[in-house]
C-alpha cells in the first residue's frame, strides 16, 4: 500500500523547488549581466579603433585608417564616428593646392537603427542600451569625457545596469577609474595614442627643389610646412597656411646648400638643388596621418608649391620617425616651386 505524501512533505518540496527557480533566476540575469559588461567593453574598444584605426600593415607599409588620420583631430562625440558633418566641406577631398587628400569618409562605427531614434542616423550604446537625458542625440548614453583646451584625450564611460555613476556589481561604472585618477589618466585615447611626438623626428629633411617661377629662387627664403587642414565643428574646412599656426610644423633651410653647383647662392630659372631643411621652432604633437608637405615663402607663407603627392610625411604615433618616414633615399622627394 502506497504512502501518501503529507502536507508537510509538499511544502518541503514546493519550498526547494522555488529555491531553486530563484536561483535559477538569479544565475540568468548575473549571466545576462555579464554579457551587458563585456558587450560594453567591446564596443569602448569599437570606439578606439574607429579613432586611431587598428594597427596594420600592407606590404609592410603602414595602412593608416580612422577619424583622426582623415580629420587631423580628436571626435568631439559619439556621432561624429557615426553620422557624416553637417559642415559639406568636411567630406573627403583633394586639395590641388597642396596636392593632398583629407576629410570625413566614415562611418567609422557601424550603429544600430532605433524604433523611436531622436536622432537620424544609426546609435550606438553601450551593453545596456543606457539612454541619457541630455545628449542622447550625440553621444547614445555614454558619458563622454574629452580634453578640448589641446585635444589632448578621449574617453568613454557606462554608468552601467543602474545608469547612475558610482555603484557596485553590475551597477558599477566602465572603466571604473581608482579616485583620485592617476597621473597621467587612463583613458580610451591618449595622447600617445593618436598624435606623433615631433621631439622623435629626424634631425633633417632634404627635397629636391625645381624652380619654375621665372626668375632666380634663393632657397633661404623658403620654408618647409607640414600642412594638416582645420576640420573644426561649425566652420568650413581650412587649408590655408595662416589658419594652422598650432598644428604646422616649420624648418628653414640650412646656409649650406649641397648640389647648387660652384657655390651658387640661387638657384637658376629651370634648374634644381638639393636643400635641406632644419627644425627651427618649437615641435608641437601633430595628429597621425598622411599629410601634405609644402613649400612656402618666407616672408609672406605664400605656397609656392606641394611636396609628390607619392612622398607626402606618414606620421604614426609610439614610434621614433625614421628618415624613411619623411623622404626615402631611393627615390627623391621633389617639390615644384612655381610662380603663385
Amino acid at each position: 500500500m502506497r504512502r501518501s505524501l503529507t502536507l508537510l512533505e509538499l511544502l518541503i518540496v514546493v519550498f526547494i523547488l522555488a529555491a531553486l527557480a530563484a536561483s535559477a533566476v538569479s544565475l540568468t540575469g548575473e549571466a545576462d549581466g555579464q554579457a551587458r559588461q563585456t558587450l560594453t567593453t567591446s564596443r569602448r574598444q569599437q570606439v578606439r579603433e574607429a579613432i586611431v584605426g587598428p594597427a596594420r600593415q600592407v606590404d609592410q607599409r603602414p595602412v593608416l585608417t580612422g577619424f583622426v588620420a582623415d580629420m587631423g583631430r580628436l571626435p568631439r562625440n559619439v556621432q561624429e564616428l557615426l553620422a557624416p558633418p553637417a559642415e559639406g566641406t568636411h567630406l573627403f577631398a583633394h586639395n590641388a593646392t597642396y596636392a593632398a587628400s583629407a576629410g570625413w569618409r566614415g562611418p567609422y562605427l557601424r550603429g544600430t537603427w532605433e524604433a523611436n531614434a531622436a536622432t537620424s542616423s544609426p546609435a550606438f550604446r553601450d551593453g545596456w542600451s543606457t539612454v541619457s537625458q541630455t545628449d542622447d542625440a550625440t553621444n547614445y548614453g555614454w558619458q563622454v569625457v574629452l580634453d578640448v583646451s589641446d585635444g589632448t584625450y578621449f574617453d568613454l564611460i557606462s554608468y552601467g545596469r543602474d545608469g547612475v555613476a558610482g555603484g557596485v556589481g553590475l551597477d558599477t561604472d566602465q572603466p571604473a577609474y581608482p579616485a583620485p585618477l592617476p597621473s597621467p589618466a587612463p583613458r580610451l585615447v591618449t595622447p600617445s595614442d593618436w598624435s606623433v611626438d615631433l621631439a622623435a623626428a629626424p634631425e633633417r629633411v632634404e627635397l629636391e627643389i625645381f624652380n619654375d617661377t621665372g626668375a632666380p629662387l634663393d632657397p633661404l627664403s623658403v620654408r618647409l610646412r607640414v600642412v594638416i587642414p582645420s576640420f573644426e565643428p561649425g566652420s568650413p574646412a581650412d587649408w590655408s597656411v595662416g589658419g594652422l599656426a598650432a598644428w604646422s610644423l616649420e624648418k628653414t633651410t640650412r646656409a649650406d646648400i649641397s648640389d647648387v653647383g660652384s657655390g651658387a647662392a640661387t638657384i637658376a630659372v629651370g634648374g634644381s638643388a638639393r636643400v635641406s631643411f632644419d627644425f627651427s621652432n618649437a615641435l608641437p604633437r601633430i595628429p597621425q596621418g598622411r599629410w601634405a608637405l609644402a613649400v612656402i615663402r618666407d616672408s609672406d607663407g605664400v605656397p609656392l608649391g606641394p611636396v609628390d603627392e607619392g612622398h607626402a610625411p606618414i606620421l604614426l604615433p609610439v614610434t621614433v620617425l625614421p628618415r624613411s618616414a619623411w623622404i626615402k633615399p631611393a627615390a627623391c622627394t621633389f617639390a615644384r616651386v612655381r610662380t603663385p
